[in-house]
């Protein structure tokens, strides 16, 4: 971290030694790192900050900051990060007051600058602490909480009162009561102050902010307001801000007196929704925001736009609205977090979480205290750590925690399970030349996001690599490298390297080394720039890397040691030592995830996972990928022959629990019952896992000691998994037959692309899907519209509004690996196109990625752009005026193009030359370096009513647009046969029209399978299908859900019969496109032959479950039945919000997992052995979501989801 020492004078460095004991070291708890943030619980800590300006901070406890008026010769408290003009020396942390104050904070330093809390930030991020009673005496550049906020640094839910005096004089000061100076891209969110200040003529005083600038960078201040007042006679004095540069205000208000909301407003700043009290205040100021009277102010319905549910609340006639993240929030509740299940000889982090009444929780692991009892077999460290010892059977512990915020103390427990560790096969390497090599594949080249993870026993360098390195040639072609994890040798720490490209890279290590000749569960993560490195499942180090991406490389992966293949084979590195449980995935696992993994063998079935080695064959040449993607290895590289750079196969020691032999019979044999409804190319992997429990079973047997159970329960239950073994046999050969039979239905159909699966609305003819909402695109928080599909399918971008953009629409994306696939939640698109003032909407862009055309929306006017970049990978800069078009008078907006860029349609309103109203315009050119011309309106489908957002086919043969022509606004088609005609044949695009909500802005895919709409203010998409398409649809989903459930293979018979239905009615309808009668003939026989078989296949499977069930049975396996009976009952409204939730325990459960929450599926709450739950006091008109699962030590059955809406309680009376 970086570190910075405070420049005091003599006397003042005295002092603070006096307090701290040692030259400023952090005396209290914590390490700084994000997971283990520093706790202050004093002032002197909280001078201590000084220390370690890029490190995170916590408040422990309300702070009494009165000594310092005694403090540096009675100059006070020095500001944490004072500006020197190097921003090395402002604080670049963060600093999370957790809802803490911090009393009577004293500064007077009348002749200095940047005087507060904090000096001036600079990336720093500063949140949820108030300052109280504080008095700041400075010259300029001073507030209570921090002097300045630069470069993008983030400001929320503070407040202070207390008074700020500035030194006389005429200058600016740039001085405020919470803030001095933000400027920077910086944001200040849900604050306020009850700051007076003492300005004389000082100017750009303001008792919140005294100078905002925002000229060149968007900087913003919101829900946020100010009763102080800004007493003196100088300009640019306002009761909110002194001088609004060029910046952003909205939903603020000011009520002190004197003054009115903003002192000035230079470089025309955008000030919206916001307010002063003009009876104690300014009657009236041209410099921004809306003059209310005293009573005007205490209306709810003064407030335009306010969120008056989640950031505002207001007792009306009382009182001005105040910040609901300000309200007391009482400490309710003290839940643990954490595995229920630990290997022998490992550790496991717990948190201790703190419930509040407003379902706010909060994370106080470093604030509780920790006991573990009985402490034989683990202890547990102040920071929740568990570490467990040697046990021979299994044993439980309990874990207790204590967490007290004032006089309120919340105990908790959890029932921990001590397993010891089942040995399996690892590899040991020597360090000399031995590797697996496993063959370069698709899914082994994630591109934005990976999780590598391993257990390594070392004595040397350990790694897993994606990467070629040539001597002397390091950046020649074929030299390219993706990724590597390793453990570094020498330092022993873990290094995590990602290229863009074979010669852009950048490598992050961890903060601790990894020690030797002992187990430790390594994991690196990389989302789009951002990487954790964690040890042992806690998180080490965090970065955002200079790149943001994964190159796709074509050499192989290497475990252990790293051979090149650069002409001659040459080795590079190696490991001394031993590897175990090696996984690769395509996606960033959470810590939660990471956590919950390490101690516990893999299923193959995690999402995302892309390659997965147990190493527990313990034999042999090969190592086998169990994620189901086929990436097998050679030991020693391929071909798979025995030869001296093979690692040794070995026992392996790792802590990776997998329990007694009544505990692998049972969850081998449970997870083979709940496997039978899973994937169905799984079933070979679940015939394996069930001869492991038939081997662990004659094992149990031969040691003669059977616990609870006898001899002959065990025999019997061996019997029936043979049984079983033997009938899913059957069953897979029935299915692989099947799956066989389709592949050759599709064969016959001539079908190779992939599509999607999707219901259909019927059977023949042109279909369409029903139209659905795009789930992984839409937010509940925001707007979604104007959608646009890149030619290669892959990315959809669109515009969002949302508070985060300041109520202006800005441009997303949204990327998925494939057409057809789901999308990755969306992010902004990355370049300074959305710094445009006002609303940035409707993206076209071109088929090479390189060019964006949209419009813009501003106080200067409606304007159709275009921007271009170099490479497909930069960023979108601002755009240029298409200004041919632009002068034309009219709104212009929705630019779409031919895929050719030689011509564009777009709407535009009250253009001359049109019907009046929204008409859709056309204009060509050339060539795409030359203006657009033959600017024509297009009579022929345009009308009187309002004709909008065009959408044109790639090749300029069919325009879509949607109007109101019919009295509500619906999608439409045109068509023509050449680029000289005119379009004719407008039809109404009646599959999409919605029930509620109008559609709007369509865009198809460059295919024309794929149709994209707005309506209710989401994106919803459908799909195209004809009678062949219909065919393969259902055949290739049939496919598909081969490899899902069990349970849905009767549903996957259905749609087997319905493509055949679907041949049958295609055969009669006389028509066969590109193929030959004869070809659905065949078709239709397969898939019957294919129905057949599956039938078999179910039936030898359902005999199969039987059977393990009857194992189970026989093993006295009893898992407890679904809870019942929900009180409220399901789908109650008015529910008292002081309601108890009830339900009917299931059959032989034990214990509860509750879930509960606001959102559908609800948040884990805890687990407990009563069936009742005390959610505390509810938010009254809102909907909840609960759900109980039953626990008993065979199983934890899911319960379902269950909802109700608690009652809208009466208004409380004013204070």
């Amino acid at each position: 971290m970086r570190r910075k020492s405070i420049l005091l004078s003599a006397t003042a460095t005295m002092v603070v030694l006096a307090f701290c004991g040692s030259v400023w070291a952090f005396s209290g708890s914590g390490s700084g790192m994000e997971a283990d943030p520093y706790v202050i619980t004093t002032v002197q800590q909280l001078q201590e900050m000084q220390d370690e300006l890029d490190a995170y901070y916590v408040l422990g406890n309300d702070i009494d900051a009165s000594e310092t008026v005694n403090w540096d010769g009675g100059a006070g408290f020095v500001p944490v990060g004072t500006w020197t003009g190097d921003s090395n020396d402002a604080f670049s942390g963060t600093f999370d007051g957790m809802g803490h104050s911090i009393q009577s904070l004293y500064i007077s330093r009348i002749d200095s600058g940047y005087q507060g809390l904090f000096g001036s930030l600079w990336g720093g991020t500063v949140q949820d602490v108030h300052l109280r009673n504080t008095e700041i005496t400075a010259d300029l550049k001073s507030g209570t909480l921090t002097g300045t906020a630069r470069a993008d640094s983030i400001i929320t839910k503070c407040s202070a009162t207390g008074t700020v005096t500035l030194k006389a004089g005429t200058s600016d000061s740039k001085s405020g009561g919470l803030i001095g100076s933000v400027t920077g891209g910086s944001q200040v969110q849900e604050c306020f102050s009850g700051v007076n200040v003492n300005a004389g003529s000082r100017k750009q005083v303001g008792a919140v902010i005294g100078y905002l600038a925002g000229r060149t960078h968007y900087t913003l201040l919101t829900n946020s307001y100010s009763y102080g007042t800004v007493t003196g006679g100088g300009s640019k004095q306002g009761n909110l801000v002194g001088d609004a540069d060029g910046s952003y205000v909205d939903r603020c208000y000011s009520c002190g007196y004197e003054k009115a909301l903003i002192g000035f407003n230079w470089a025309n700043p955008v000030i919206t929704n916001s307010y002063w009290d003009k009876d104690k205040g300014a009657s009236s100021s041209r410099y921004g925001g809306t003059p209310k009277s005293t009573a005007e102010m205490m209306q709810q319905a003064t407030f335009v736009n306010w969120d008056f549910v989640d950031i505002w609340g207001i007792l009306e006639n009382g009182v001005y609205p105040f910040l609901i993240a300000f309200e007391y929030k009482e400490f309710v509740g003290l839940e643990i977090i954490g595995p229920r299940e630990v290997a022998e000889n490992f550790s496991a982090g717990y948190k201790a979480i703190a419930f509040y009444d407003d379902d706010r929780t909060r994370d106080v692991t470093n604030l509780a205290l920790w006991a573990v009892e009985p402490n034989i077999a683990a202890n547990i460290d102040e920071k929740g750590v568990l570490t467990t010892k040697d046990v021979t059977e299994e044993q439980s512990v309990t874990i207790l925690t204590s967490y007290s915020e004032g006089d309120v103390t919340f105990d908790a427990d959890k029932v921990v399970n001590i397993f010891p560790a089942f040995p399996g096969a690892a590899l040991y390497f020597d360090g000399v030349d031995d590797y697996v090599e496993i063959p370069d594949s698709d899914s082994l080249n994630p591109t934005n996001e990976i999780t590598i993870s391993f257990w390594v026993y070392h004595n040397g360098c350990a790694g897993i690599y994606k990467y070629a390195f040539c001597p002397n040639q390091r950046y020649s072609p074929g030299n390219s490298r993706s990724y590597y994890l390793i453990v570094n040798n020498g330092t022993n720490q873990v290094v995590l390297r990602i290229h863009s490209t074979a010669s852009t890279g950048d490598s992050f290590y961890s903060n601790n080394a990894v020690g030797l000749n002992e187990w430790h569960h390594v994991t690196g993560t990389f989302n789009r720039g951002k990487a954790e490195i964690y040890i042992d499942g806690e998180l080490d180090n965090s970065t955002t890397m200079s790149v943001s991406s994964i190159m796709d490389d074509d050499h192989p992966l290497f475990i252990g040691g790293l051979w090149s293949y650069c002409g001659a084979d040459h080795w590079v590195s190696g490991l001394v030592g031993i590897i175990d449980e090696v996984a690769i995935y395509n996606r960033a696992l959470s810590a939660e995830e990471i956590q919950a993994r390490i101690s516990r063998h893999l299923t193959g079935e995690e999402p995302g996972l892309v390659g997965y080695w147990d190493f527990d064959e313990g034999q042999g040449q090969v190592v086998y990928d169990l994620s189901g993607n086929g990436n097998h290895g050679c030991l020693g590289g391929d071909p798979c022959a025995v030869e001296e750079s093979d690692p040794m196969w070995i026992e392996s020691d790792a802590p990776i629990g997998i329990c007694s032999f009544y505990q692998i019979a049972t969850v081998f044999t449970g997870n083979a019952v709940e496997r039978k409804t899973a994937l169905l190319e799984e079933l070979p992997a679940v015939l394996d896992q069930e001869w492991t429990v038939y081997e662990a079973l004659v094992e149990w047997l031969e040691s003669g000691d059977y616990g609870d159970l006898n001899y002959g329960d065990i025999v019997t239950a061996k019997q029936k998994i043979h049984s079983a073994i033997q009938h899913e046999e059957q069953s897979i050969l029935a299915l692989e037959q099947s799956v066989e039979k389709l592949k050759d239905a599709l064969s016959s159909l001539g079908y190779e692309l992939p599509v999607s699966n999707q219901s259909v609305l019927a059977t023949g003819g042109l279909e369409w899907t029903e139209p659905v909402p795009l789930m992984e695109v839409n937010s509940e928080l925001a707007t979604e519209w104007t959608p646009f599909l890149s030619f290669d399918g892959l990315t959809l971008y669109f515009t969002r509004v949302r508070s985060e953009t300041f109520y202006y629409g800005r441009i997303f994306e949204a990327i998925r690996e494939q057409p057809y696939g789901p999308f990755t939640p969306v992010k902004e698109i990355d370049g300074t196109l959305n710094s445009s003032p006002g609303h940035v909407i409707s993206p076209w862009v071109s088929p090479d990625n390189l060019r964006m055309y949209y419009y813009t929306e501003s106080s200067s006017g409606w304007e159709l752009k275009v921007t271009e970049r170099a490479t497909d990978n930069d960023p979108w800069p601002i755009g240029t005026n298409i200004s041919e078009l632009n002068v034309l008078n009219g709104l212009h907006q929705t630019p779409r193009l031919t895929a050719d860029e030689l011509t564009i349609f777009f709407s535009s309103y009250d253009m001359p030359g049109g019907y009046g109203g929204y008409d859709i315009w056309m204009a060509t050119r050339p060539d795409r370096y030359s203006p657009f011309g033959q600017v024509t309106n297009l009579a022929e489908i345009n009308t009187a009513s309002f004709d909008h957002a065009p959408f044109v086919s790639p090749d300029g043969l069919t325009l879509y647009f949607d109007s109101n022509r019919n009295g509500k606004n619906q999608l439409f088609r045109a068509s023509r046969r050449s680029l000289s005609e005119q379009f004719g044949n407008v039809e109404h695009l009646s599959f999409v029209d919605m029930p509620e909500g109008a559609g709007a802005h369509p865009c198809v895919s460059s295919d024309g399978r794929t149709i994209y709409f707005v309506s209710m203010a989401n994106i919803w998409v459908s799909y195209r299908l004809e009678p062949y398409e219909l065919a393969v649809i259902l055949t290739e989903d049939a496919i598909a859900r081969k490899v899902e459930v069990l349970e849905k293979i009767n549903a996957e018979l259905e749609k087997e019969l319905a493509a055949y239905e679907a041949l049958e009615e295609w055969f009669e309808s006389g028509y066969y496109g590109h193929l030959y009668k004869g070809d659905i003939v065949t078709a239709k026989q397969k898939i019957y032959s294919a129905i057949q078989h599956e039938e078999q296949s179910i039936d030898a499977l359902e005999k199969s479950i039987e059977k393990l069930k009857d194992a189970l049975s026989a093993l006295g396996y009893d898992p407890a039945g679904q809870a019942s009976n929900p009180n409220p009952a399901d789908g109650s409204i008015d529910v008292d919000i002081d309601a108890d939730l009830s339900w009917t325990a299931g059959s032989n459960a034990v214990s509860h997992d509750i879930y509960f929450g606001t959102a559908n599926p609800p948040q884990f709450i805890g687990n407990q052995t009563a069936a009742t739950f005390d959610p505390g006091t509810m938010v009254g008109n809102m909907r909840y979501y609960w759900r109980i699962d039953e626990v008993n030590p065979s199983w934890t059955t899911t319960g379902t989801v269950w909802t109700f809406t608690t009652i809208l309680p009466p208004p409380p009376p004013p204070p």
